[in-house]
């Protein structure tokens, strides 16, 4: 009897000791399925923000697309006029080309004051100019004239992205423009 009292115990130690270790086992199941809880909610919070970003990009994506139909339509219209005006007045014709030196250079600046979406509130256009002879063009073609410094300062939304890199391109091309103050 005492050998079945010992086994009886030994079974019943055995059951215990695998009672605490299924314990630990669904403990440890447990602490990974929170962990998988929490890697997919972050991953779903994640996927949020992306699909947020994918959607506003797209709509400043479809905002340049207008803008710039407006632009190319704009663009269409002037040449339309220009084309009417020089076979209206052909003799005017060399003196629609206003070009400025393109020995100038042009440097953007974004100002240090931050948007809240963290890019630049501003962008600073710096144009130098050296002193020159006016060319052909010119009404006084032949006079020298003087060198300068301009700045001229726009918004660093899209537009004022957009108007920068085309006032860049129209400064390399030596096209002449002006800048109001608006």
């Amino acid at each position: 009897m005492c050998d079945d009292l010992n086994q009886v115990k030994q079974y019943l130690d055995n059951l215990e000791k695998m009672r605490k270790s299924l314990c630990d086992e669904l403990h440890q199941v447990k602490q990974d399925l929170d962990n998988s809880e929490n890697t997919r909610q972050s991953w779903h919070d994640e996927l949020k923000q992306v699909q947020y970003y994918l959607a506003k990009s797209e709509m400043d994506r479809m905002d340049i697309e207008e803008e710039l139909r407006g632009t190319n339509e704009a663009l269409n219209r002037v040449l339309r006029e220009r084309a009417m005006i020089l076979s209206k007045f052909p003799q005017i014709r060399e003196h629609l080309y206003w070009t400025q030196p393109t020995v100038g250079t042009v440097r953007v600046e974004a100002s240090r004051e931050t948007s809240d979406y963290g890019e630049p509130s501003t962008i600073f256009l710096v144009f130098t100019f050296p002193d020159g002879i006016q060319m052909r063009h010119f009404l006084a073609s032949g006079k020298q004239y003087t060198g300068g410094r301009f700045r001229g300062r726009l918004s660093s939304d899209h537009e004022g992205q957009l108007l920068c890199r085309m006032l860049k391109a129209a400064f390399r091309r030596g096209l002449m423009f002006i800048l109001g103050k608006k």
